[in-house]
């Protein structure tokens, strides 16, 4: 499992598109798409989690970062 956190912010229009878009992904069901397990805020100070904190817990992904595989790929086929 993962777990991605975004510090506290006062911004309540980039909470609620967070919350929103977590609500969506965790939706989807397909082979090919990591499956969000859980997401939200954190109301109250908690584990070293400051309140207002957002985060996403999903599958974990091994095999580093899919951008560095992308370039990978692209280099290996002379497209840097």
């Amino acid at each position: 499992m993962a777990v991605k956190t975004i510090a506290h912010s006062d911004n309540a229009r980039q909470r609620g598109m967070f919350l929103r878009e977590a609500r969506v992904l965790a939706q989807l069901d397909h082979r090919g798409i990591i499956q969000i397990l859980d997401f939200g805020e954190v109301r109250e100070e908690d584990e070293g989690f400051d309140r207002g904190t957002l985060y996403l817990v999903m599958e974990y992904a091994p095999g580093g970062e899919l951008s560095c595989e992308i370039y990978s790929r692209l280099v290996k086929h002379g497209r840097s």
